[in-house]
């Protein structure tokens, strides 16, 4: 019994360490704890965030979500133009550095992260900001101001062109 109890007991020992191995939380580099998202002595699943940190040395990021049409004309390294609402007449420069591979089910869009140089700005987490991407991929497309637009169903409208030879007004049927 007592030679069992022994056994028994070093099993204990050797889950106990193996758990303290794995009990330990280490962050990946210097930063600050932007929130906690567990208390101590908590009980967490694995896998569970427990703290959301900024790393001191990576530098800022925008996410923005683009919609289907938007997103496949971006591609990585595509430059950006960043305002931050607590900077607006201040235009930042950015790189466009990932770009989702599928559409967040929340909101159908796309997200896509801008790496952000932000100069001497005081840029901090969750600020707001309005971002202008110089897209690589363009298509020819010819733009119509909205009021020159007739009739429309989403997919397809109507819009009057002038015809040069005849200096006639005429009705023509567009793809929107």
């Amino acid at each position: 019994d007592a030679q069992t109890a022994l056994d028994v007991a070093r099993a204990d020992l050797t889950m106990a360490e193996f758990d303290q191995q794995h009990a330990v939380i280490v962050a990946p580099g210097d930063g600050i704890v932007l929130a906690r998202m567990a208390e101590p002595n908590e009980m967490v699943q694995p896998g569970q965030p427990i703290v959301q940190i900024k790393s001191a040395g990576q530098g800022f990021v925008v996410r923005v979500g683009l919609a289907d049409r938007d997103v496949v004309r971006v591609a990585l390294g595509d430059p950006a133009q960043v305002r931050a609402s607590a900077w607006p007449e201040r235009a930042l420069t950015g790189r466009i550095t990932q770009i989702a591979a599928a559409a967040s089910p929340a909101t159908g869009t796309f997200d896509v992260e801008i790496a952000v140089d932000p100069g001497d700005a005081l840029l901090l987490s969750g600020m707001h900001a309005r971002v202008e991407i110089e897209p690589s991929r363009r298509d020819p497309v010819a733009w119509v101001p909205i009021d020159a637009l007739l009739e429309g169903d989403g997919l397809h409208g109507t819009v009057y062109t002038v015809d040069p030879a005849r200096g006639v007004a005429r009705r023509v049927a567009v793809e929107l």
